[in-house]
């Protein structure tokens, strides 16, 4: 996955604990369409999630690439 994501309000872009991040919000969006299992959400590794690069607290990205195995459906 490509994404382009305005930084303001997560506290960088690597999953943590008790902060917002774009990973967190990621996952969560993967599971809402049902593209990861609930068995497999909370724990990056079990979808063999991978990140290009990563990003501070308030620091906006134009393009970061997130690569993990996911459903797809027709």
């Amino acid at each position: 996955m490509i994404v382009g994501y305005n930084g303001s309000d997560f506290s960088g872009s690597q999953k943590n604990p008790d902060v917002r991040t774009v990973e967190e919000e990621i996952e969560k969006a993967l599971m809402d369409i049902n593209a990861i299992s609930s068995y497999n959400f909370g724990d990056l590794k079990k979808i063999a999630w991978s990140r290009a690069t990563r990003t501070d607290k308030s620091v906006h990205a134009l393009q970061n690439v997130f690569s993990c195995k996911a459903h797809l459906t027709k």
